[in-house]
């Protein structure tokens, strides 16, 4: 009896649960996921052809996951900043030349990845997004970024390779909990030496810009694990403070690159990799 009436309050309890939290559903279609406006928790709408998104995507207020993967939009609707509990939203591979100073709103993102379209610049909002953990620009048309990309406090994953940026805004140093950096294929033709700042960097990768010598701070970085300057730049000089990078374990260079003197005291088991 007792059994039963145990499996019976089980039944309750989960239907009572179910009809508080509403059902997490998976939408492919716009259409049909505003028929269910508070159960749309993701919507994929990625290879569809889509040349602009309807303004009543800020109806799905509960959603998490956004992807518009490989279409055709050239913006995205103000009404994207109503998404407040979006975590993830993906636009990779369409034909954007802007987004929406709204997107400053979507303060419980996790991932936003815009590379791979025609943004030439990135608004200033961008700095709200205090829970950001991954952000991709690569392929795009960028020839700055905003300061306030220093003000993500959270950004693990930063991927601004395959641009036109010309120099970092110092506050980007400001960026203590990334642990992965691509910036190859630019025209750099400096580092910021607040990148001294990244205290728990573990990747980066610099390599086909345009410098001329690499900033002392750089051996501040003693976490890296992973170090790409090969292409940096023909005369490249590199400071005697990498000998500081004791995890370091793979260092690309090319065959213009002059080591210091006193690098072979990095690690030993770094290997240096020669790229051609």
């Amino acid at each position: 009896m007792r059994k039963k009436l145990l499996f019976l309050f089980l039944i309750i309890f989960s239907s009572l649960f179910v009809q508080g939290q509403g059902l997490r559903k998976s939408f492919s279609n716009l259409q049909e996921a505003l028929a269910e406006p508070q159960n749309a928790y993701k919507l994929k709408l990625g290879h569809q052809h889509l040349t602009e998104l309807s303004p009543d995507i800020g109806k799905l207020v509960n959603l998490e996951e956004l992807d518009l993967n490989n279409n055709d939009l050239k913006t995205l609707p103000k009404e994207i900043g109503n998404l407040k509990h979006l975590k993830k939203l993906n636009v990779f591979k369409n034909k954007l030349d802007s987004i929406p100073i709204e997107i400053g709103n979507l303060d419980s993102l996790h991932e936003l990845i815009l590379s791979s379209n025609r943004l030439h610049w990135i608004p200033h909002e961008i700095g709200n997004l205090k829970t950001l953990k991954l952000l991709s620009l690569k392929y795009n048309r960028l020839d700055s970024l905003p300061s306030e990309i220093g003000d993500l406090a959270k950004l693990e994953e930063l991927d601004i390779m395959y641009n036109n940026l010309i120099r970092l805004p110092p506050h980007i140093g400001r960026l203590s909990h990334l642990e992965l950096c691509h910036m190859e294929e630019n025209q750099l033709s400096s580092l910021p030496p607040e990148i001294g700042g990244w205290v728990n960097i573990r990747f980066l990768y610099i390599g086909k810009n345009s410098m001329d010598k690499l900033p002392d701070e750089i051996g501040l970085l003693t976490t890296l694990v992973e170090l790409d300057i090969a292409h940096t730049g023909i005369l490249l000089q590199i400071p005697s403070s990498i000998s500081r990078l004791h995890k370091l374990e793979t260092l690309y260079i090319d065959k213009y690159t002059s080591l210091p003197t006193n690098s072979n005291i990095i690690n030993p088991r770094l290997q240096v990799i020669v790229r051609q």
